[in-house]
């Protein structure tokens, strides 16, 4: 059993605890960590302590809103739009409910929204109000909208770029 008091232990990638007979993996990139930490030398109980990581990161969430995305196909189904607008709002709430600060930014041929990442209480009604003022139209302007957040974000983070490229 690794004690996990070394450095070693807070060192590992990925661990393996064995509980009652079954290997259950542990890796870094979870949200939570199992340790085993054993009680006394003497007795052989283990304790299971369960801790859920603090991360506080940035997620930025980029949404192409250029003509070619109004495509909604030969029915009357949805367009690519608003595909990505549900796709939008769904990561936002994701991001938002597990602690993370969520930015949202809107671009066509220029940036039509942008709200940097926060974790404010009335955020997810403002991403709501911006995603349904949104309509298709202009040229999509990829390039700009990168350039803007790397002169704009200042942490690292996430950044979920919805487009369909064209």
């Amino acid at each position: 059993l690794l004690n996990p008091r070394t450095s070693k232990m807070r060192r590992l990638l990925l661990a393996a605890v064995i509980l009652s007979g079954v290997v259950v993996p542990v890796s870094a990139q979870d949200t939570q960590q199992l340790f085993v930490i054993e009680r006394s030398a003497n007795i052989k109980e283990r304790e299971i302590k369960v801790y859920q990581e603090e991360t506080n990161t940035n997620c930025c969430i980029v949404l192409d809103t250029s003509a070619s995305m109004a495509y909604a196909g030969d029915g009357e189904g949805l367009s690519k739009l608003s595909y990505g607008k549900i796709l939008a709002a769904c990561l936002a709430y994701l991001v938002h409910s597990q602690g993370d600060n969520v930015g949202f930014y809107a671009f066509s041929d220029r940036l039509h929204t942008a709200m940097s990442p926060s974790h404010r209480g009335g955020l997810m009604h403002e991403v709501n109000v911006a995603l349904q003022r949104l309509d298709a139209r202009g040229t999509a302007d990829s390039a700009r909208v990168l350039n803007y957040l790397a002169e704009h974000l200042n942490r690292r983070g996430v950044i979920v770029f919805i487009s369909d490229f064209l």
